[in-house]
């Protein structure tokens, strides 16, 4: 029987984590501080006191799961313990479920991109090609519209600054990207005050260390990724 390990993503490249996606036959988005699932794994201490690491595969392919990602991480009690927001620098090394009130939406940082469909990182466009930021392949039929934003949000112990993409966005936002360009300028800015204090319980990681192209560079990227968002009624 494969033995089962949980990782926490922490000090992989772009390249590396690609690699993983490749070999595990996963689709989704998978980032630096995603907690992850692979089966067939195995851990043993070498004679010079080193951790090494084995993969066994029992078939073509292992199970790969982004477990940052799953909506039954919010939706199952037995899976998480919830955590204030003021554990979070203490504990940075793996996905922190907590229950928050969206405190404000920074609205400069507010985008509506192109997102690649497979593995849900950013498209940009290079040379009139459309070319995935994190996979490097060409997608021009297999991309949609998605929100990336940053956000701070808080409960009765801190604030924190965090930033999210993808369906995790629509959930705080409550609109599709196609339904929030139809807004006219001025009702934007109006819409998405009325969204203040909005009750959620999120999934949270540390990806201070990520390199995946959603942003200019180190600086302008919070160190907090909110990966799951559940809105409470």
């Amino acid at each position: 029987m494969p033995i089962e390990l949980f990782m926490s993503i922490m000090h992989l490249n772009s390249i590396t984590v690609y690699e993983c996606l490749l070999i595990c036959r996963s689709l989704g988005r998978v980032g630096v501080g995603h907690m992850v699932y692979i089966s067939g794994l195995t851990c043993a201490l070498s004679s010079t006191n080193i951790l090494e690491v084995s993969w066994r595969e029992k078939e073509p392919g292992s199970l790969f799961v982004n477990l940052s990602l799953l909506p039954a991480l919010l939706n199952s009690s037995c899976l998480h313990n919830l955590s204030p927001l003021s554990d979070l620098p203490r504990s940075t090394n793996r996905t922190h479920i907590s229950h928050v009130r969206l405190d404000g939406i920074d609205c400069d940082s507010l985008k509506v991109s192109l997102f690649h469909n497979i593995c849900g990182s950013v498209v940009n466009e290079h040379s009139g090609v459309l070319q995935c930021s994190f996979c490097k392949c060409a997608c021009e039929s297999v991309c949609a519209r998605g929100f990336q934003l940053h956000l701070t949000i808080a409960d009765d112990s801190a604030d924190v600054l965090a930033w999210c993409v993808g369906q995790t966005a629509v959930e705080f936002l409550q609109i599709s990207p196609d339904e929030y360009l139809e807004l006219p300028e001025d009702e934007r800015a109006m819409y998405l005050y009325t969204l203040q204090n909005e009750s959620f319980v999120v999934a949270i990681a540390n990806t201070r260390k990520r390199v995946d192209g959603c942003a200019v560079g180190d600086e302008a990227v919070p160190a907090w990724e909110i990966t799951r968002a559940q809105k409470c009624e």
